[in-house]
């Protein structure tokens, strides 16, 4: 069930009284550019027209009471909790935890939340959770955070939970803009912005209702694949920091070395860097064809090289194929092992698209695929100023 503002400060109100902060937190699309944020690499997210809603306010006895209205369920944290069993309530023990370790004052906070983000689709609804609390946290306590600083306090509290993710959900989910896409760079963390017009066509997300749990798959193995090669090929060239900095013959020099499966996943990185390089300078020139082509390369590259795309995925990918004509990319988006695929598809096709993907889907995997037409918009931003 998905529920809006309003939906969420009536419950609050139900529960505490009037709210003191009304915010949204977005989901992300990543356009293209997939496990290259944790190497430092390029990426093109944009927030998008899915949230979460939080309405919060302060309580004097220094507890946090939690309330997850999408499935029902409350938690109550202590200033001296154990960690719930909940995974959900976990990422808000893990952002305490994080505040602690960096001497920010925490005081008793009432939080009410739920929205529309589809759970398990690789859209970063733990993102959206993490950043949206952390900065109605500095709203209410005035601390003076700045985004960046959400961003790097709510990856560090995933890190917590298990998911070594880079950053740039966290940073798209704060820093997105309405019909933008940003250009972030994983080491500098600087960012500019890339105007999206994709004229008659639209993004789309088919979800391949396959949910995935980053922190117990093998998102974590493929990390430390690239970290592995990247700390062996430093022995010879200290210079060399992460992938983004390793040449085709630094690489093949390791070809004998190391395995040979470690040096494809390194390779597949460095290879998706250089397409988020291209997909940008197409954007720009408003070749949506060029682009789309890249999407499919992307896809491709996920799913035999870096080995993260499922047989659900791939189906969801290859059936766009037959639709040359109002199909301009397609690919699997997120983390991998389940989520979505992010299609560009002309807006007069997608219902006829779908009338024929869904019972292809249902007959293969017993189910059929949600659709979600999305729009880019802003990141972080609040409904209802604090009193």
């Amino acid at each position: 069930m998905a529920y809006d503002t309003a939906d969420i400060a009536r419950q609050y109100q139900n529960a505490y009284g009037i709210p003191e902060l009304l915010l949204r937190s977005p989901a992300r699309i990543n356009l293209i550019g997939e496990h290259t944020d944790y190497n430092n690499g390029f990426v093109l997210p944009a927030a998008i027209d899915r949230d979460i809603y939080f309405a919060m306010g302060m309580r004097a006895d220094g507890h946090w009471s939690l309330e997850a209205m999408d499935i029902g369920e409350k938690a109550e944290l202590t200033s001296a909790p154990t960690l719930p069993n909940a995974l959900w309530a976990q990422y808000f023990f893990a952002i305490r935890e994080e505040l602690s370790s960096r001497k920010l004052p925490v005081k008793g906070i009432n939080c009410a939340f739920g929205g529309n983000i589809p759970r398990g689709a690789g859209i970063s609804s733990s993102a959206a959770l993490t950043c949206g609390f952390i900065y109605g946290l500095d709203q209410l306590h005035h601390w003076g955070l700045t985004r960046l600083d959400i961003a790097r306090i709510a990856q560090a509290a995933e890190h917590r939970v298990g998911i070594k993710c880079g950053i740039m959900d966290q940073y798209a989910v704060l820093h997105g803009r309405e019909q933008q896409a940003i250009q972030l760079d994983c080491r500098s963390l600087t960012h500019t912005y890339a105007s999206v017009d994709t004229g008659d066509f639209r993004f789309v997300l088919f979800n391949s209702m396959v949910s995935h749990s980053l922190a117990s798959t093998a998102y974590n193995d493929r990390r430390e694949a690239c970290e592995s090669v990247v700390a062996a090929i430093r022995q010879q060239h200290p210079e060399v920091e992460s992938v983004r900095d390793i040449s085709p013959a630094q690489l093949e020099e390791q070809r004998h070395q190391l395995p040979a499966i470690d040096l494809q996943r390194v390779s597949f990185v460095m290879q998706e860097n250089e397409r988020v390089r291209t997909a940008s300078q197409a954007l720009q020139a408003g070749q949506l064809d060029r682009f789309g082509q890249l999407m499919f390369q992307s896809h491709e590259g996920l799913s035999k090289e870096y080995e993260v795309s499922c047989i659900e995925l791939d189906f969801l990918v290859d059936f766009m194929r037959q639709f040359p004509e109002q199909v301009w990319g397609a690919r699997m988006m997120g983390g991998g092992f389940g989520g979505c695929t992010l299609n560009l598809i002309h807006k007069d096709a997608i219902d006829s698209i779908d009338q024929k993907l869904a019972p292809a889907f249902e007959a293969r995997f017993g189910m059929r695929p949600d659709r979600h037409v999305v729009q880019i918009r802003d990141g972080v931003s609040i409904i209802q100023p604090t009193k």
